[in-house]
């Protein structure tokens, strides 16, 4: 048995009208059927409206990696990114 495994994740980021992040929204990577059709809908141009003053600025993918120490599955720092989708900054 392995001493490290990864457990995917994908983060939406929320942004405000300077394009920070200022909220994410966490979602499982076994809900990665949703994610695909975000993707998808962003780079479609879709979703470009603001929410209370936030839009999606970008979505990744992230492995978080986690180690067994004395038996104990642990989060360790080292996390893989992928940025997916990133909304295009005009200026």
């Amino acid at each position: 048995m392995s001493s490290r495994y990864a457990q995917i994740e994908y983060r939406l980021h929320w942004c405000d009208e300077d394009g920070d992040s200022v909220n994410i929204e966490f979602v499982e990577g076994k809900r990665w059927r949703y994610v695909k059709k975000m993707v998808e809908e962003c780079k479609a141009g879709l979703h470009n409206e603001y929410d209370n003053g936030l839009r999606y600025g970008w979505i990744e993918r992230v492995e978080r990696w986690f180690v067994k120490v004395n038996g104990v599955w642990v989060y360790d720092e080292e996390q893989d990114y992928e940025t997916l989708w990133e909304r295009e900054v005009i200026e």
